[in-house]
């Protein structure tokens, strides 16, 4: 199965507790939204058509309103 990784970097995890990740200790801002949403339309302009699954990453969880908006997630 063709598929395509799309890695986000959404700056420092706002739980940031778990032991084994470096999220949570990421120094700077989180991307703002224009930055965010410009890595999502270069991803998907550039997206190979037999591509049948898009794997999303993220630092941190990619539904925390704090680390990606709602608009950006929609």
């Amino acid at each position: 199965m063709s598929e395509a990784v799309l890695v986000l970097k959404s700056g420092r995890c706002e739980w940031g507790k778990c032991l084994f990740c470096g999220y949570g200790r990421i120094q700077g801002d989180n991307p703002s939204s224009g930055v965010f949403q410009k890595k999502i339309d270069d991803f998907i302009q550039n997206l190979d058509i037999n591509v049948k699954q898009i794997k999303v990453f993220g630092s941190g969880s990619f539904f925390d309103e704090k680390q990606v908006s709602a608009t950006n997630r929609n």
